[in-house]
Order: structure tokens, then C-alpha cells, then sequence
């Protein structure tokens, strides 16, 4: 696990390092604009900050006798976040599960489920605010809105259904590995969904979430204004946003990379009149000003956390 976690920190370096085109990016964003571009990437850190919190009610449901805060998860969330930037496939959540599942001493399964109920809680909170936004900028959009919060409603029944289910007994003992594989997986979704009706946990985290998709909403709203001085409505901010953060939702590709940029380039140049030059500079500033602010801490910390281990257990041994 060392080992892969060290290989998977290089890569990802190396990666940053390359497509990080400095003076590109200093070429496309106007006089003036990085104040504001600085003021954007503190937001960006914000909004890690509150997804800690919104993480901690669900890892406190699992821990033993450890107290947990939010400042002891901003690591892990950070780790996760550089890592989610570039490699493909949202790979970062697997440092995370790992680096609470050794601290906690508790298994890889039962902390999976908590990062289920904190993606569940995280959704919950973007489509309340997505609806809110809708009905605030585009009065006209009400069935849009009618027809995605009867969809959560149908989730969220589905999910409390599923968690009240009692977990079935094994007929027969099999020791396959995918049936394992399955049955670990099967088991994380129930702790997820078993985390999401406990009110103490879910209220919190949503209230969280709320807080860090907000951050990102002021992160979008700042870099419109820094690199389209001209035109920019909040309809035009609640609109990128939404298709900004529903393409960053299931990336394939490393931090979502063409997807985010097609979401945010579209609907600018074809809805909104603005040039060419100003959406590739959205498009490419817009994931920047949200990654830059977590990915040194990331990197810093998920090396430390890799070099460490090995040093602990030679002393656990000597000892």
C-alpha cells in the first residue's frame, strides 16, 4: 500500500507539472484579474474546509474510542482531492478510505460506507441549492425544478428503504474472491445508507455540504467576474456553476478534464455571447482556482503520511 501510494503521489506530480501551463494561463486572464483569481483559490480552500465537516458526523458513527475532529479528516479530504485532480475515476476517495481506515484501526468496508453517506449528503445539498438558484434566476424553469426534486425524493425513499432492510444471513459459506469483493461492497453501501438516517450524522453533514458547494458558488462567481468584466448576471453565475459541478460529478478522465471545460465553454459562448478566448479561460482557471489551494497540502501531506509508516513500524518492532 506504501508503495502504490508513493507511485500514485509521483505520478501525479509529474502529471501537475506538465499540464500546468503557467504562462498560458498568465497570457489569458486580463489586467487586474489576479487579485480577484487569488481571492477565488481562498474560496477554493474554504470549500475543502466545510467538506471536511460535512465528513466528520459520518467517520465519528465508525470510531471506536478516537475523538474526531474536522481539522484530523481536512488532511485525508485533501490527499483525495489532489489525488481526484489527476488521475481519472475520482482514484483520490481510495487514499482517503485508506489513511481514516489505519488511524481508526477500523476496517477498509465500514469507512467506504461513510464515504457513501457523505457523497449521498453532498447531493442532497448541491440539488437544494441547484433548485434554489433555479428558482431564483429563472423564474420560468419551475418544472425543471418540480421534476429533479421529485427524483431526490423517490432517492432519498429508496435509500431509507434500503437502510431499514435487515441484512440477510449466508446460506453458505463462500470464499470466492469477487463474491467477497461483492459482499464488502454490499456491506459499505449498508453502512452508508445506515449513516444517512441517523439525523445526527446526515443534518450536520448536509448543512456541511451546503456550506461547501456555496464556497465553490462564490469560487465560480469570482473568476466569471475576473475574466469576463463585462455581462456577467448572476443567472449566467447559477447556470455555470450547475453544469460545472454536474460534470465534475463522475470524471473519467483526470479531473474531469474535457468534460468541465466543454460544460463551462457551451454554455458561454452559445447562451451567453462570450468569446471564445474569455470561456477557455474560464474553462481552464474554473478547476484551477479549486485544486491549487488543497493540491500542495495533498501532495505534502499524503507523501508524509507514505514515508511515515514505514519508520512507525520498524519502532513498533524494536519496541
Amino acid at each position: 500500500m506504501r508503495g502504490l501510494l508513493l507511485v500514485g503521489l509521483a505520478v501525479a506530480l509529474i502529471v501537475a507539472m506538465v499540464s500546468l501551463d503557467l504562462a498560458a494561463l498568465q497570457r489569458s486572464a486580463p489586467a487586474g484579474a489576479w487579485p480577484l483569481l487569488v481571492l477565488a483559490t481562498g474560496a477554493g480552500a474554504v470549500a475543502m474546509v466545510f467538506r471536511a465537516m460535512a465528513w466528520r458526523p459520518f467517520v465519528a458513527r465508525i470510531a471506536r474510542t478516537e475523538r474526531v475532529g474536522w481539522p484530523g479528516l481536512f488532511v485525508p479530504v485533501a490527499v483525495a482531492s489532489f489525488l481526484n485532480g489527476v488521475l481519472p475515476a475520482r482514484t483520490g476517495e481510495a487514499a482517503r478510505i485508506a489513511l481514516i481506515s489505519r488511524r481508526l484501526r477500523v476496517g477498509a468496508a465500514r469507512v467506504t460506507g461513510t464515504v457513501v453517506s457523505d457523497a449521498f449528503g453532498s447531493l442532497v445539498a448541491w440539488a437544494l441549492l441547484a433548485a434554489g438558484l433555479l428558482l431564483l434566476t429563472r423564474p420560468g424553469g419551475l418544472a425543471p425544478v418540480v421534476v429533479g426534486m421529485a427524483w431526490l425524493a423517490v432517492v432519498v425513499g429508496a435509500v431509507a428503504a434500503a437502510a431499514t432492510r435487515p441484512e440477510p444471513h449466508a446460506t453458505q459459506r463462500r470464499h470466492n474472491r469477487v463474491v467477497r469483493a461483492l459482499r464488502a461492497a454490499v456491506t459499505a453501501l449498508g453502512e452508508g445508507m445506515r449513516g444517512l438516517r441517523d439525523l445526527r450524522a446526515s443534518a450536520p453533514a448536509v448543512a456541511a455540504s451546503g456550506g461547501a458547494w456555496v464556497a465553490q458558488l462564490m469560487v465560480v462567481a469570482v473568476v466569471l467576474e475576473a475574466l469576463i468584466p463585462v455581462g456577467v448576471t448572476p443567472a449566467m453565475v447559477a447556470f455555470i456553476f450547475i453544469m460545472f459541478t454536474a460534470a465534475q460529478a463522475a470524471p473519467l478522465l483526470p479531473g474531469g478534464i474535457g468534460t468541465t471545460q466543454a460544460a463551462v465553454m457551451t454554455p458561454l459562448m452559445a447562451t451567453y455571447g462570450v468569446s471564445a478566448a474569455q470561456s477557455l479561460a474560464v474553462a481552464v482557471v474554473l478547476p484551477l482556482a479549486l485544486w491549487i489551494p488543497v493540491a500542495l497540502i495533498g501532495w505534502v501531506a499524503g507523501a508524509k503520511a507514505a514515508l511515515r509508516e514505514p519508520l512507525a513500524h520498524r519502532t513498533t518492532q524494536e519496541t
